[in-house]
Formats: C-alpha cells, structure tokens, sequence
C-alpha cells in the first residue's frame, strides 16, 4: 500500500510499484479428456444415464427404507440397490436430481 505524501520517510523506505501481470491468455479444451470438441458426452448402451446430484437418492432411499414391506429373501440393501438404477435414470432422462417421486416408483415397481 503506497504511503500518503504527508508522511516524512527516508529515501530508501519509499514504496516502489510492482510488476504489471500480463493479461492471461484464452481457455481451449486441449486435454485429452474434454470431450466438447467431440460433441459432448458420449451417449448409447453402456455409458449410462449422466444426471446431476444422483448421490442424493441414497439419503432419500434411507428415508424411505422404513416404510418398505419385504418377502422372505429380500433386503432393504438389495431393494435400495435395484431402485436406485430406476429412479436415477429416470430423474437424468428429465434432466434434473432425483426426487422423492422418482424413488417412490421405483420402489412399486419393485
């Protein structure tokens, strides 16, 4: 912070500017993993279904777990684990997190 006029220094304490930054120069997607040069993420069998906050289903999985009604073989693991995929892919087919909603029927269709 440079010093006011009215403040008597000595010569050698004088503030000096700093050095001037150039400007930085543009962005490009040149790493070898962007992939919108390619035209964005890949789609088709095996790449699944890309949506956003799919990690919040699990919390609302567990809200849901207690009014679940099970047969003789099943759990509440095995029952989370195969409405997960169902319910996050049709959450990312609508382009947004999942929703209780969305678990709610993957769990009937279970």
């Amino acid at each position: 912070m440079p010093q006011p006029e009215f403040v008597p220094d000595a010569a050698n304490a004088k503030v000096t500017t700093g050095e001037v930054l150039p400007p930085a120069s543009a962005w490009t997607a040149s790493r070898p993993a962007e992939t919108l040069q390619q035209g964005g993420q890949p789609k088709g069998a095996g790449f699944g279904f890309a949506g956003p906050d799919q990690g919040y289903a699990i919390g609302l999985a567990k809200r849901i777990a207690p009014q679940l009604v099970l047969t003789d073989g099943e759990t509440v693991a095995d029952a989370c684990a195969g409405a997960l995929g169902v319910a996050l892919a049709r959450a990312s087919i609508y382009g947004r997190g999942p929703m209780t909603p969305d678990l709610l029927l993957a769990f009937g269709l279970f």
